[in-house]
């Protein structure tokens, strides 16, 4: 592999300003919308625990920066479209600092590190941006690497650690150093790429017919910082198991048909469409640089009644490589092609991020461990597992924390693992594999008990939205207080929710299923939370909307004492009354505001009497 001679002359700075790569541009366009927040970086924090020479692992990191042009990148916004150019080496890119005198020094070095990788990124004034940080302790040196993610993606990162690792074993032990070279930026940039148009064409036909509901989250956000995490570790038989199911000993799709399985029963469809990165390096050009090539496409995976998993892997690898020549397609291009997934504001559900490369390096002496302090911006679930030493494989579960809470992070997590372990070398159905977790089972048995309500079913009315009741609360129209009937909630394809999830509630007697019409879901204390009646509740642009949900929430508005909402036809009705001296005006904004988009709503004002 060779690449020019410009590329090797990594001491100069190359002032050119050229264009960026696709995947650059939409990273660096999410940074400039919110440039206080660390979303749009990547962190990660390599421990180093022995006898390391800091300043030798100094100087490697200088080595690396100078080899690799990507490293000293800066962007020129003031035009548009934004630019490039490589930089001079300077010497803040690396940054020595000393530990103290920390009694528990990784405890110290992780809190440190977590404020580096929250630090905002400068771009406008010219500076790095992609740095290191040196924390040196007594018993070893915790390594700090962080860059815009435009600059440096994943794999990039990867790529800056192992070969940082190479420099140090050649200075300290004499190993010798692997020959390899690293293009310019100007060799990027100018490879060929496939026209939009032809994207355009395929994404079209990939996602025609797919689900408009891809995700179980009903809300759609903005990126934020700091996203929920809750981690879990699925034992080497796991991994086993799962190489097994082909017969290939490869992990990876099965992996991705079981997280592929995983999102569809949640979403409550038969086909999930989730994100998955790929590495969208194509050559051997875009494989040794660390710019962000890499981008989240969608994923397309019907799951059919009898498929095993052996079956969804063989979809799941045919759906995988019909999207290889298109895996440079920049993100606005595909929405272009896709008017629904504009619409719904996003090209798939939760993403499975599989990195299959990240084994941690090998320094004699020296145990080396690198975890990710922040892998770029989090849209809904980021599910991302990597091999650890011992054979088992780590589960990260990142969640947007405007979208779901710390306790939903978790359940999904943990139903996420619960469910690949039960999947992994076993030859059942797919549909008869519960993801459901203990708990949920037992919390459901309870539930489905048997028992009389306390009250006469006509003595009062049900529960209303949001109203929090026991199983022994609830009431079934037409059925007497005294019939003995256990409940259960079911989602749109008939199955057993799990906590916080909203489904039909039926009652079981001795002479049947009874429907109720209300919607419910179940909390981990065998409660049950209200969410209004059956027909109140639409698929809008992919989410689920509850009328009585909406007239909730603008009943908090200021200016309103009260609200209910219907459905007439498409558009989402709202009668307001209004509480003394309230703004017709500014009610009626705010009430449109608060309804979900694509509701159409039509506000209805009255004052109160």
């Amino acid at each position: 592999m060779t690449f020019s001679a410009a590329a090797l002359s990594t001491d100069r700075a190359t002032r050119r300003r050229l264009p960026l790569v696709p995947a650059q541009r939409g990273m660096l366009q999410g940074h400039l919308t919110d440039p206080a927040s660390p979303a749009w970086g990547v962190a990660l924090l390599t421990e180093l625990v022995g006898q390391v020479d800091d300043a030798v692992l100094a100087e490697c990191l200088r080595r690396v920066s100078l080899e690799m042009p990507s490293l000293r990148l800066r962007f020129d916004v003031s035009t548009e479209p934004a630019t490039q150019h490589v930089a001079d080496l300077t010497d803040d890119v690396v940054v020595t600092t000393p530990l103290g005198a920390a009694d528990d020094e990784a405890a110290a070095a992780r809190h440190l590190a977590a404020r580096l990788a929250a630090e905002p990124w400068d771009v406008p004034g010219g500076g790095p941006l992609a740095r290191h940080t040196l924390l040196v302790g007594r018993t070893g040196v915790w390594w700090v690497q962080r860059a815009l993610h435009a600059v440096v993606d994943g794999y990039g990162a990867w790529l800056v650690r192992n070969r940082v690792v190479e420099h140090y074993n050649h200075l300290v032990s004499g190993t010798e150093l692997p020959d390899r070279a690293y293009p310019s930026v100007e060799e990027l940039v100018a490879q060929p790429r496939r026209s939009e148009d032809d994207q355009r064409d395929f994404w079209r036909e990939y996602l025609q017919g797919a689900p408009e509901r891809v995700s179980p989250a009903d809300r759609a956000h903005h990126v934020v910082a700091r996203p929920h995490r809750h981690d879990v570790v699925l034992p080497s038989s796991v991994r086993v198991g799962l190489g097994a199911t082909l017969g290939n000993r490869v992990w990876t799709y099965p992996l991705i048909a079981a997280g592929a399985a995983y999102v569809a029963r949640v979403s409550e469809e038969d086909s999930a469409v989730v994100g998955v990165p790929v590495l969208g390096r194509d050559t051997a050009i875009d494989r040794a640089t660390t710019v962000n090539m890499m981008h989240v496409l969608p994923l397309r995976v019907p799951v059919e009644p009898d498929d095993d998993l052996a079956s969804l892997t063989r979809r799941v690898v045919d759906s995988a490589r019909s999207t290889r020549p298109h895996q440079q397609t920049p993100t606005e291009t595909i929405f272009e092609a896709v008017p629904s997934a504009w619409r719904a504001g996003r090209l798939h559900g939760p993403t499975i991020n599989v990195m299959p490369y990240d084994d941690d390096p090998v320094i004699p002496g020296v145990t080396v461990t690198t975890q990710a302090l922040q892998r770029g911006p989090v849209y809904d679930l980021l599910l991302t597992i990597h091999p650890l030493a011992d054979g088992s494989l780590a589960v990260e579960c990142e969640a947007h924390r405007e979208i779901y809470t710390l306790a939903q992070t978790r359940w999904h997590a943990e139903r996420f693992a619960t469910f690949v372990t039960r999947l992994a070398g076993a030859t059942a159905p797919l549909a008869e594999v519960d993801h459901r977790l203990l708990q949920e089972i037992e919390a459901a048995d309870e539930l489905a008990r048997p028992r009389t309500a306390r009250v006469p079913d006509d003595a009062a009315p049900g529960a209303t939205w949001g109203d929090v009741v026991s199983a022994e609360q609830l009431t079934v129209p037409g059925l007497d207080a005294s019939v003995p009937r256990g409940y259960e909630i079911r989602d749109a394809l008939g199955r057993t929710t799990g906590f916080t999830q909203v489904g039909e509630l039926v009652a079981h007697t001795a002479s049947g299923t009874v429907a109720t019409g209300q919607l419910a879901a179940l909390l981990p204390d065998g409660r049950v939370v209200a969410h209004g009646p059956v027909e109140g509740r639409r698929q809008v642009y992919g989410r689920h909307v509850e009328a009585d949900g909406v007239a909730h929430d603008v009943a908090l508005l200021d200016g309103v004492e009260s609200c209910t909402a219907t459905w007439e036809g498409r558009r989402l009705s709202l009668t307001v009354t209004l509480t003394p001296g309230a703004s017709e005006a500014d009610v009626a904004r705010a009430a449109k505001q608060t309804a979900p988009s694509g509701t159409r709503p039509v506000v209805h004002l009255s004052a109160l009497v």
